[in-house]
């Protein structure tokens, strides 16, 4: 199947959910698999269905490096563990977005390239907003 039908056919089988929150779709693999392409296309396809898409990344979510680094730079235990904020993730992003959320959420709250907080508002979803994770 070629790509772009792929890309179609993710889409059409996402905009058909009917929830009664924001629908919440994480793509997942391994380091340069393709994840953000793939989310990318997708998040462009389903802005078609002229719903609401909330674009966001574990990227936002990088804990500081001396928390990151704290097992060592290549520690695979340290990545794995000490990466991501994941708490921050949770109640930033899905639990706002998920049953009985707010739809107050933020897409991002640190920038590991900087190794400082990011500037990102709150923003409001909508109830049949799609976020593409």
């Amino acid at each position: 199947m070629r790509e772009e039908k792929l890309i179609q056919l993710l889409a059409k089988k996402i905009s058909q959910i009917n929830l009664a929150h924001p629908i919440r779709v994480g793509i997942d693999g391994v380091d340069a698999s393709g994840k953000t392409a793939l989310a990318n296309k997708l998040a462009k396809q389903l802005q078609k269905t002229r719903r609401q898409v909330i674009r966001a990344s574990t990227d936002g979510f990088h804990n500081p490096r001396k928390i990151r680094y704290k097992k060592g730079r290549d520690s695979p235990k340290g990545y794995f563990l000490d990466s991501f904020n994941n708490k921050a993730i949770i109640g930033n992003l899905l639990k706002p977005l998920g049953p009985k959320g707010s739809l107050r959420y933020r897409t991002k709250i640190f920038d590991f390239i900087k190794d400082s907080k990011a500037k990102c508002k709150v923003q409001k979803a909508g109830k049949n907003a799609i976020l593409i994770f």
